[in-house]
Order: structure tokens, then sequence, then C-alpha cells
């Protein structure tokens, strides 16, 4: 759906078990649809990491908007 919406505009995927692995194709489909207007991400709870965080950089920084509201509260991440 994210590859190929020109109308998602928000995406909450709190608590689902996500791991590392989704995030990564996440990203690449983001990066696939640079016109996707989306602006809310939600991924709180699931286990996103630093590996699943540094996927979702490059494309988030691409957002037409960019990133309105980004939450990764629970999700493992360090300080790196």
């Amino acid at each position: 759906i994210v590859k190929r919406t020109m109308a998602l505009e928000r995406l909450y995927l709190d608590g689902l078990s996500l791991r590392h692995e989704f995030i990564s194709k996440l990203s690449l489909a983001m990066t696939t649809n640079e016109a996707c207007p989306l602006h809310t991400i939600d991924l709180s709870g699931n286990a996103v990491e630093d590996k699943g965080a540094v996927h979702l950089s490059k494309p988030l920084a691409k957002l037409i908007k960019g990133p309105v509201h980004l939450n990764l509260a629970h999700c493992g991440l360090t300080a790196k």
C-alpha cells in the first residue's frame, strides 16, 4: 500500500511486534513512492531497534512535507 498510494497521510502500526526487518521493507516502499503525502508514523511498542531506525531515516528525509509526527517510543533504540 505504501509503495503505490498517493493518499496515505497517517500510518499507525503501534504494538504489533514488528521487527527491524519489517521497518527495512517499509523504508524501501517509502523510498519507491516519494510522492506519498505520509506525515504521521507511529511505530511505538515494536522492536524497531537501531537497525530499523537507520533504515527509516533516509525515506523520512525525503517526505514531501517531512515527518510531522514520528513516534518510536518503547522501540529498543539506544543512544546511537
